[in-house]
């Protein structure tokens, strides 16, 4: 399977563009303004009111040079005017209705941020230093390449208890940019609407707990790079499309891995695989969640439109932990797969049924783990926590699995043929 890169979010590819030395020194406008410089907005409190931005390039809410801003029942509305640089909305949030920047922090209460410009974004927290708390309230945004609420910069923004929501393609929900960006989402609610736009998308860090949310056209998330997604006792479906994406836009210069943990959640995704990885390298951890799928594909790691053509597989570990999951994983000859399957996991579905040892794929099965293989399967190598002749009891398959016998990872195996529950063998390749 080939993801088109139509669907994917352009947002993304801004998120490992480096900040300049200057970046904090933007010039930005915004309807309201707290400067810290101004000894009397050192700290200011706006409560009962109704903001608006028209303009392009103007913020609604800008707290900058180390203000704290504490906003309760405010209506911050971006009806119109939209940012004239992509990147700029992306680098360093011009044209959102709220922006904290310059070590400045913006606490938000039961605020409602309605944003229906195009190419705008409803919070941003910008820089080192500079934090956004947003707490219960609403974060709504209606038109294409408008996030709802991001960290970039190396800014962080903390928030719990609110709905978000887009409508709009190329609009993500939930958004950190920029290695050093976190977000912190707790038990938020809504989703997403438009193509290309994940629930989740990540080039910094997002940590998300208790979360209940829907993309109607787009991944649950998207890692970029060596982005990092932690989701935690959530529920979460992509309802017309794959699940997570993990990819890098551009030439990869590195061998930096992006990171996907799971555990203690709900996951539904309708179409495609669960997880998708191109031109990357990447981690997933799985814990004890209920997955459910529309296909038969559980991973897929292949080359796609981004990089360098022939260099830019999918390369992945994939630990499973009191884990059960079904489907096949999909490799191309130049990707490569590591599954581990520790105690209390199992795996129902084909392992690489390429009908050749082009692709690197491993599989580890650890005592109290199982593989079901539907079909013929070609491993690299498959090695086993307890001793082959009990491992092998482990794995159940009617058709033929195949491994390199000159692997020096099968060297247990010795190079031997092995029947298996089901009526398959397993059969060494040389």
């Amino acid at each position: 399977m080939k993801v088109s890169s139509l669907y994917i979010s352009a947002f993304l590819l801004f998120g490992a563009v480096a900040l300049s030395a200057s970046a904090q020194n933007v010039a930005l406008d915004a309807t309201y303004i707290v400067d810290g410089n101004s000894e009397k907005n050192k700290e200011v409190y706006r409560s009962y009111v109704t903001l608006e931005s028209l303009g392009m390039n103007q913020n609604v809410v800008m707290a900058t040079n180390g203000a704290d801003l504490i906003l309760t029942f405010i209506r911050a509305n971006k009806t119109g005017g939209e940012a004239s640089s992509f990147s700029d909305l992306t680098l360093y949030g011009t044209n959102s209705a709220i922006l904290a920047k310059n070590r400045s922090s913006i606490f938000l209460e039961k605020c409602t941020i309605n944003v229906h410009a195009p190419l705008a974004t409803g919070v941003s927290s910008f820089g080192p230093g500079t934090v956004i708390r947003v707490k219960e309230g609403l974060v709504n945004t209606s038109r294409d390449r408008s996030a709802g609420a991001q960290s970039l910069g190396e800014g962080r923004l903390e928030i719990e208890n609110a709905t978000v929501t887009t409508a709009g393609n190329q609009s993500p929900a939930v958004v950190s940019r920029i290695s050093g960006s976190l977000t912190s989402a707790l038990n938020l609610r809504g989703g997403t609407m438009g193509i290309g736009s994940p629930i989740f998308s990540s080039s910094g860090e997002i940590e998300a707990l208790k979360c209940r949310m829907e993309s109607g056209g787009s991944q649950i998330a998207s890692v970029e790079g060596a982005g990092k997604i932690k989701i935690s006792e959530s529920e979460l479906a992509s309802l017309n499309y794959i699940g997570f994406l993990i990819y890098t836009p551009d030439e990869r210069t590195d061998k930096e891995k992006g990171l996907l943990d799971i555990s203690d959640s709900r996951i539904r995704v309708k179409q495609g695989p669960l997880f998708y990885v191109s031109n990357t390298y990447a981690e997933i951890y799985l814990t004890a969640n209920s997955v459910s799928l529309g296909s038969n594909d559980l991973l897929v790691a292949s080359g796609n439109d981004w990089g360098v053509q022939g260099s830019n597989g999918g390369h992945v570990t994939l630990h499973a932990s009191k884990q059960k999951l079904s489907g096949n994983v999909l490799v191309d000859s130049i990707s490569s797969v590591f599954l581990k399957l520790e105690k209390g996991s199992s795996l129902s579905g084909t392992i690489n049924n390429s009908g050749n040892m082009s692709a690197e794929v491993r599989l580890y099965i650890a005592k109290g783990a199982s593989w079901t293989s539907g079909d013929s399967s070609w491993l690299t190598s498959i090695e086993f926590e307890e001793s082959v002749e009990k491992g092998i009891k482990s794995i159940r398959s009617k058709k033929d699995i195949y491994y390199d016998a000159d692997d020096s990872a099968n060297l247990a195996l010795g190079g031997r043929e092995y029947k298996l529950g089901g009526g398959g063998i397993i059969r060494p390749i040389r």
